[in-house]
């Protein structure tokens, strides 16, 4: 299957994995807007691309979903696996998130996101398969918004929808309830997230922990 962003689907299936998307102001999270103003794609259609289910609504096994992988630079290849019932990300081998019920998302700065992103020339899709794991700052929310607004041009919504959609999610990047800064540098494991559903978490093992930071400084070289 191929995944472009005029596919009015593929879009709607990206934004499917914003789990803390949401406009408090009118109490809405992204998910029920999208399905009051797009058509949803059919049953058919996602399982396609995530693959099969068996009678008792389990992924089969062999999975038999889509894989989409998309290479940063010479170095480190994003992979990414559409499930049934979640999505699992990969750089390279080894595996950073999935979105999904136990979700594990919290990842990457904004500026850490920004120096990966920039290192591909057509950027768009890269933008949106991983702004999922962008922790922002409250003082960030200005330019994030900026640049969410910017990318989404690129994709099947209509433009009047898209600053309402730029504003769920920024509420995905940023929480007012965070502290100011997010991740802190250790001095033996490098870049650690405060933020539990992240494989930088302190609480992950060391060996995991230093192999994501090292293929992540690997992504932002050109």
């Amino acid at each position: 299957m191929e995944f472009k962003l005029t596919d009015p689907q593929v879009c709607i299936l990206l934004l499917m994995n914003f789990p803390f998307a949401s406009d408090p102001e009118a109490e809405q999270m992204l998910d029920e807007f999208v399905a009051e103003n797009y058509e949803i794609p059919s049953e058919e259609w996602f399982t396609e691309v995530s693959g099969d289910v068996d009678a008792n609504g389990e992924e089969v096994s062999p999975w038999n979903g889509t894989v989409f992988s998309f290479v940063i630079n010479e170095e480190v290849t994003l992979v990414v696996e559409f499930h049934p019932f979640e999505v699992v990300y990969f750089l390279n081998d080894v595996f950073i998130g999935n979105s999904g019920g136990h979700f594990m998302l919290s990842l990457l700065s904004w500026q850490e996101f920004l120096k990966i992103v920039e290192v591909v020339e057509d950027d768009a899709m890269l933008f949106f398969v991983l702004l999922p794991f962008v922790v922002g700052a409250k003082g960030e929310e200005q330019e994030i918004r900026k640049e969410i607004e910017k990318h989404l041009e690129h994709m099947a919504f209509r433009a009047e929808h898209i600053p309402v959609i730029a504003n769920f999610l920024v509420h995905h990047a940023i929480f007012n309830e965070d502290e100011p800064e997010m991740f802190y540098d250790d001095s033996e494991l490098g870049k650690i997230c405060k933020r539990n559903h992240s494989v930088r978490n302190k609480g992950n093992a060391a060996e995991d922990i230093s192999r994501v930071n090292g293929l992540i400084r690997m992504a932002m070289e050109e």
